[in-house]
């Protein structure tokens, strides 16, 4: 049996690392452990190595702190555990691009990179850096030192140039890290409970824009067994079953979290019959079992025959109203008369001054306010920002209900009044588990059961995917995925949480006969794709396009032979293990130095990405002369046209600025946020 792997997860570090060391220490006393085998941080890791680097990071001025970190990266300290992290929003950017690729950003403490899989003992991970922002999603990497007033942000933003490459890899990965949310994993735990901590992000995921469109993506074709992100400062947990499987209650394991207590179950043979249909093709998973489903079916559709008699009823009433009005024109000159066909449609009715009938119009029914509103729009393009057919904040109702959970006055109906749903038991059923129930009941049955309903139980407009919806491959087997992201150092909610790791990957020979401590190895398959991709990678240049991805067959032709050069270059001779190969390269922290600062620092060329192209054979593109990095520094900035100059002391924006959460930049405006920051 494979061993299982003690893993120390952590939400945002935020530059805490002698807080965060501490707390691990406490819980693995408190759990009776020996140690950890990895400490895994979620991002805003804010690993700054001097005042020069605090020009480069996303904060307002007045929030700007360098942290402990630059006690690790001098060698003052040196990290207790193997420590690794993907980045945020809220990094020294300059720095951790230097290590694209990934590596050490001090001793025993390595950056996954923009992207990357490692191996840990039996345990394969891959990680993704940045937050979502689908406006610059398939942009090159234009930003170079100096860096323009925007560049400090936009270098964090998730690029589909690096996504790709997690996108071809064709074997099973047993944990996924991301700094922001897979897109939509909320309505697989307890959402109530998140939205009471934090209800300003119930509007995002009403309209479907909480989280990172990429990493959904990742996350549905790589399947991993665990997803660990951070950046909403919140602790949630949740139970993502793939492949149409649905979620059976088990007892929870030994130290396990109860919200993980789930096991996957296959969906049902009899369901293959329906899979010739167009709508079968994305069946969400059903979180009943299959027994139950005809009973459920029947409560919907005897609500639905509710609402139709209801709203003809309505309908009735108007255009009797309208027929005992239209002699007498009590509407009066200027005024409209608005009355509801059985159909639903509105019908207006325009007079004019003298009191004549001017013209008719029809336009789309305005929803009364007794009927459900099942689906709800989504923002278009794959932006995080706000569309013009978006609804905005003040009009989203705590009511309203998403593509995934019907609002809780369809749960309320069915719970208390149906019988049906009362002989199965489920009338105690929690609001989370029967919304889900009665959604996948509904998706999975096809559209025939939503064109018996009221309009607003229409499918909702499918969300505009960053990349053509990708097979899962063969190698990839794993049923149910367990997310976890927590909160930050210094703030309400748990932001250290000891999980032990039960591989589903395969492992490789060099992996079964590691022995403790356990220590990084690079991925033989992820170094071929890297191999494979590296000339698309162009920097610096606003005007880069990104190569297309190429076709399936092309791209599995060249990673099969580039697995081939791997086997022989680097496999063969040994060299598969991370070299211990940290070497400071920026000047250390200067007590005498301000971190108010506006200049920019130099570039560093890292000797670690030299030694990683040349270990896989491709063009370092990040190294530069001392000629030529005098020479970026003297030419400055590249400004836009009418673009001012950043004001003095670093960024002003704020909350307000979208500098929030969820949405990926806009700020809730909640009363019970004023005065607090998520910057510290």
């Amino acid at each position: 049996m494979t061993p299982s792997v003690r893993v120390a997860v952590v939400g945002c570090g935020h530059g805490s690392l002698n807080e965060i060391y501490a707390e691990v220490d406490r819980q693995i006393a408190v759990r009776g452990w020996s140690g950890v085998d990895v400490v895994v941080v979620g991002g805003d890791f804010q690993s700054l190595r001097n005042a020069d680097d605090a020009a480069c990071i996303s904060v307002p001025a007045k929030y700007r702190q360098l942290g402990d970190f630059p006690e690790y990266y001098s060698g003052a300290r040196e990290a207790p555990y193997l420590t690794i992290f993907c980045s945020g929003n809220h990094e020294a950017s300059n720095y951790l691009f230097e290590l694209y690729y990934g590596g050490w950003a001090a001793p025993n403490i390595y950056f996954m990179g923009a992207a990357n899989v490692l191996r840990l003992g039996p345990l394969r991970i891959a990680g993704m850096s940045g937050i979502w922002k689908g406006y610059d999603y398939k942009k090159a990497h234009s930003e170079r030192l100096p860096y323009r007033y925007e560049e400090i942000s936009s270098i964090y933003h998730t690029r589909e140039i690096d996504v790709r490459k997690l996108m071809h890899l064709r074997t099973q990965v047993d944990v996924g890290i991301s700094h922001d949310w897979p897109r939509g994993i909320e309505h697989f735990g307890d959402f109530n409970e998140l939205f009471r901590k934090k209800g300003h992000l119930r509007d995002d995921s009403t309209h479907g824009v909480l989280g990172s469109q990429a990493a959904r993506e990742v996350l549905n074709y790589l399947r991993p067994a665990y997803w660990f992100s951070a950046h909403l400062h919140v602790r949630f947990l949740a139970a993502m079953p793939h492949d149409g499987a649905s979620l059976r209650k088990i007892a929870p394991g030994k130290d396990e979290p109860a919200a993980w207590a789930f096991e996957a179950v296959p969906k049902p043979p009899t369901n293959a019959v329906l899979a010739g249909s167009a709508s079968q093709q994305n069946v969400k998973p059903n979180n009943l079992a299959s027994g139950k489903d005809e009973a459920i079916m029947s409560a919907w559709r005897n609500l639905g025959a509710e609402l139709r008699v209801k709203e003809k009823a309505e309908a009735d009433k108007y255009r009797a109203d309208y027929e005992a009005r239209k002699g007498t024109n009590v509407a009066g000159p200027g005024h409209t008369l608005t009355w509801k066909k059985p159909n639903g449609e509105a019908q207006h009715t325009v007079y004019g001054p003298d009191g004549s009938k001017v013209k008719v119009e029809s336009e789309e029914s305005v929803r009364n306010q007794d009927e459900i509103a099942l689906s709800s729009s989504s923002s278009s393009g794959g932006s995080n920002r706000s569309s013009p057919n978006r609804a905005s904040p003040k009009q989203a109702s705590p009511n309203r209900a998403s593509p995934d959970k019907p609002p809780l006055n369809l749960l309320s109906h069915i719970k208390a009044g149906d019988s049906e749903v009362s002989r199965m038991g489920l009338d105690g059923a929690s609001e989370s588990n029967l919304s889900h129930s009665l959604v996948d009941l509904a998706v999975s049955k096809g559209e025939e059961v939503r064109s018996k309903l009221p309009s607003s139980f229409a499918t909702p407009p499918p969300m505009s995917p960053t990349s053509a919806k990708k097979v899962t491959p063969e190698g990839v087997t794993n049923d149910l995925t367990k997310f976890m992201s927590l909160d930050k150092p210094h703030n309400r909610d748990r932001y250290v949480e000891l999980v032990e790791v039960n591989p589903v990957s395969q492992p490789t020979d060099l992996s079964a006969s590691t022995p403790a401590p356990l220590r990084l190895q690079y991925d033989k398959e992820w170094l071929a794709i890297t191999r494979v991709f590296a000339d698309d990678l162009e920097l610096g240049n606003p005007n880069a396009r990104v190569p297309p991805s190429p076709n399936e067959a092309t791209a599995l032709a060249a990673i099969m032979r580039a697995e081939d050069w791997i086997e022989q270059h680097v496999v063969q001779r040994g060299l598969m293990d991370v070299p211990l190969n940290f070497r400071p390269i920026a000047p250390f922290y200067d007590s005498n130095s301000s971190i108010m600062t506006p200049k920019m620092p130099m570039e560093y060329p890292n000797n670690q990405t030299e030694d990683f192209c040349n270990l896989i054979g491709i063009k370092n593109k990040f190294a530069l002369t001392d000629e030529e990095r005098a020479a970026r520094m003297e030419a400055g900035a590249r400004r836009e046209a009418n673009r001012p100059p950043p004001p003095p002391g670093g960024q002003k924006h704020a909350r307000g600025k979208r500098a929030g959460k969820g949405r990926g930049g806009r700020g809730s405006g909640k009363k019970a946020n004023a005065g607090k920051s998520d910057w510290s």
